[in-house]
């Protein structure tokens, strides 16, 4: 495992504590703007609570990216090891330590196939979590999660949400399409027979791949298949555009179009969303993801501090609000 001292040294540690720090302001920020009797009784608001909960869940996703990076490194070093002894011509070849390597590097794998679909499950609740804070800065009962919030208000008229997406467009579009199509298609309701396989070049790069095979995807759907990512590859940005060769593996072009999805028109994206809930995909790298997300928080954590400065008497902050006992609770009785 990594040191805490290392992983204080890394670029990724950096992103996380950025996103924390955002919160963390924000929390001291409203606290500060309270009135003294609201103060005096800050807890009974629900919004501190959701900041608080936001804060923990950045540290989580920062948790489980360390050991992310630990398992990768070992399971590289490991593939690393086997190709060296492999190629020595002066060694003599160890059966037992190579089932022992082999072994080793699918155990780390297998860590890391786990930690992946942990970080799309907690990426998704950290999303639902900056919903409800943003629920709050917007005084709004409509919006429920990350999902309902791009779908059914980001294009609304509020002054926020207008900001979000001068500033963040590009940040909703990648993780709704990443996030959400994952974790909902391939980890939490997976209802189709793909086939699972990783992607590891080096020690920048870890991905996870989710596929129909060819024999359920059907001979029609792959022709339309491998035509329609024709297209939306050379709707792309020459810089960003595959060369044939790469094409011919519909898979890999799927998750690069994905990483890329931003650069296209809305209606490609929709396109290519479609297809690749219908097809499967590789996932970006979990380095690539983590930045993102961090990235995300604290870019749109940011806008929230400024509007609180601007506006601190517009936000809701869901003061605790007494329900009365449901009709389920009512009918609870005992013999």
């Amino acid at each position: 495992m990594i040191s805490y001292s290392e992983w204080r040294e890394t670029e990724y540690f950096k992103l996380e504590r950025r996103a924390f720090d955002e919160l963390n302001f924000l929390y001291h920020e409203l606290i500060e703007s309270l009135s003294e009797e609201q103060r005096a009784d800050w807890q009974k608001y629900a919004l501190f609570h959701f900041i608080a909960r936001a804060k923990q869940l950045v540290e989580t996703v920062g948790a489980l990216m360390r050991r992310m990076r630990s398992d990768h490194l070992n399971f590289y070093a490991i593939q690393q090891s086997e190709i060296d002894r492999n190629f020595n011509a002066t060694a003599t070849p160890g059966e037992q330590i190579g089932i022992e390597a082999d072994e080793s590097s699918h155990r780390y794998a297998e860590f890391l196939i786990a930690d992946f679909e942990a970080l799309y499950q907690l990426g998704c609740r950290l999303l639902d979590q900056w919903t409800l804070i943003l629920r709050c800065f917007c005084a709004t009962s409509k919006v429920k999660n990350f999902r309902s919030f791009v779908d059914d208000f980001l294009n609304s008229e509020h002054y926020l949400c207008s900001k979000l997406k001068q500033e963040c467009s590009a940040d909703f579009v990648w993780l709704y399409s990443h996030f959400l199509t994952f974790r909902d298609k391939f980890i939490v309701h997976q209802a189709r027979p793909f086939q699972q396989s990783t992607i590891n070049s080096g020690t920048d790069n870890f991905s996870v791949s989710f596929f129909v095979d060819p024999i359920w995807f059907g001979e029609e759907n792959t022709k339309v298949f491998h035509e329609t990512m024709w297209k939306l590859n050379e709707r792309m940005p020459s810089s960003n555009r595959l060369d044939t060769n790469m094409i011919k593996n519909p898979n890999f072009v799927v998750g690069h179009l994905l990483q890329h999805i931003d650069l296209l028109v809305e209606h490609d994206q929709e396109i290519l969303k479609a297809i690749s809930k219908e097809s499967g995909f590789t996932s970006a790298s979990y380095q690539i993801i983590c930045e993102r997300l961090f990235d995300f928080i604290r870019k749109s954590v940011a806008i929230l501090r400024e509007y609180l400065l601007q506006h601190p008497t517009k936000i809701d902050l869901f003061p605790n609000r007494v329900e009365p006992v449901s009709e389920v609770l009512k009918k609870i009785e005992f013999h």
